[in-house]
């Protein structure tokens, strides 16, 4: 067992042998958000793996297949997602993955003090994935899946809740994130493909950019850059976290995120925590060891660190919604 550095933090993956070694057959990949501390077999089938989130945070894992699958030993009255987070309003959010079900959809209505596991997500074509959840209402989403092997991106659409998904043709490529200015104007992109939508994303249409992610001022707000595709989809974004994003991973855009134009957040250059604003870029502050940042407004924010952590004063403070430990 062992984690996949490339893959982001949190990817516990698992591989047997039957030859002594000279090939290896590797196991989806186990999103729980830890590291893997020990494992032990007592059977071909049958064996467990205690993972850690943190420090004294530690979750206990039975597989009876072989390593195919894996559920937790102890689970928690209330199950927590530790993959990504989307919020719609202060109350209401979804989630994916708990430990040992890495495709568990879940929603919360109290802000994220405690789950319910609805569903499940669709399982990507391939185990070492990334996602992104992207949801605009309460029945309006949409998931991500990036991996890194084989360089593909898959996007699925649900307008039930996540009850049903549709893989999107597109927009595609690799590397492929989104990003919506209310639940009309979003932006799917990559470094060198972009896509526009003005109707929620039930069409889709790419954007030829002449100097990809140069953005101008618009002569309406000086304060603030705007990215324009096409005149028709308008994303907001503060010029410091432009100018930040460009020096840093040779410009490449893992995550952008918006709430207002004085809330915004980006991974940082390490890629070990995000960087947040509140005040449209003039100061910026360093949510270390955080995988995930979603903003309902300028207010009311969460992000995942081995538990559920919630903020309601822009970032200033954060408290666990959801307790890491059971």
């Amino acid at each position: 067992a062992g984690e996949c550095g490339a893959c982001g933090f949190g990817t516990t993956s698992v591989s047997s042998t039957q030859n002594a070694g000279a090939s290896w057959n590797n196991f989806p990949t186990i999103q729980d958000g830890g590291l893997p501390i020990s494992m032990s077999f007592v059977s071909p089938s049958e064996g467990w793996l205690l993972d850690s989130s943190g420090a004294d945070i530690f979750t206990l894992l039975q597989t009876l297949d072989g390593g195919s699958t894996w559920k937790e030993v102890y689970p928690m009255a209330h199950p927590r997602p530790v993959n990504s987070v989307s919020f719609v309003n202060a109350q209401v959010g979804y989630g994916v993955g708990v430990p040992g079900d890495a495709n568990a959809f879940l929603k919360t209505d109290n802000g994220g003090r405690t789950w319910s596991k609805i569903g499940h997500v669709p399982t990507a074509a391939n185990s070492f994935v990334t996602a992104q959840l992207v949801f605009l209402t309460e029945q309006h989403g949409f998931l991500v899946y990036n991996s890194p092997s084989p360089n593909k991106s898959w996007i699925y659409e649900t307008n039930d809740g996540g009850a049903s998904w549709t893989l999107l043709k597109n927009p595609n490529g690799y590397g492929v994130s989104l990003t919506f200015a209310g639940t009309q104007d979003g932006v799917a992109f990559n470094q060198t493909l972009h896509w526009a939508t003005t109707n929620g994303g039930k069409t889709w249409f790419q954007v030829h950019l002449k100097s990809p992610w140069l953005p101008w001022l618009p002569a309406s707000d000086p304060a603030v850059a705007g990215l324009y595709l096409a005149g028709l989809a308008h994303l907001t974004m503060a010029k410091t976290l432009t100018d930040i994003v460009h020096s840093q991973n040779s410009g490449q855009y893992d995550q952008i995120g918006f709430a207002g134009s004085q809330v915004a957040w980006t991974p940082d250059q390490s890629q070990t925590g995000f960087l947040l604003t509140t005040d449209g870029g003039a100061k910026w502050s360093n949510i270390h060891g955080v995988s995930n940042v979603d903003f309902v407004n300028g207010e009311d924010g969460w992000a995942l660190s081995g538990g559920l952590l919630r903020t309601t004063n822009g970032g200033k403070t954060w408290t666990y919604a959801s307790h890491p430990t059971p």
